[in-house]
Parts: structure tokens; sequence; C-alpha cells
């Protein structure tokens, strides 16, 4: 998820956001599979290319699975 014009709070809060979002829905849908998501945030500024950035969230986003799943882990 690419989110822009966003500090890295913000980020970190719509990913949160939007897990607990489907993690709801999910929950009172018979329709809908159960499922779980998780998102490893950071940000572009702290970084000198996009390569690097995503490396690093995508860094995150395995310690979020590792850690449990359904969870969001942001570059601090």
């Amino acid at each position: 998820m690419l989110i822009v014009e966003a500090t890295l709070s913000e980020a970190c809060l719509m990913a949160n956001k939007l897990k607990e979002t489907i993690s709801v829905a999910t929950e009172l849908s018979d329709a809908m599979p159960s499922f779980t998501c998780s998102f490893g945030v950071t940000s572009m500024l702290d970084y000198e290319s996009f390569n690097e950035a995503y490396k690093a969230a995508d860094e995150k986003l395995y310690i979020a699975k590792n850690n449990g799943r359904n969870r969001v882990e942001c570059c601090q």
C-alpha cells in the first residue's frame, strides 16, 4: 500500500484502521471467509531510494507476520 503525502505516524494510523476494519468486516460476515492482514510501514523520507524504503517496509511486514500476524509494524 502506498500512501502519498502522509507522515509516518499518519500512515501507521491508517494501516491500523484498515487492519481493524478488515478484521471487523470478516467477523460480521458469514459469506466472507475470515482472514487477517499485516502491514510493514515506512516513510520514503528516511531513504534515498524507493527500493531501500520498500525493503525496510518488507522487513517490517515479515516481523509483523512472525510476531503473530494481524499486526502493523512501523519503521521508527
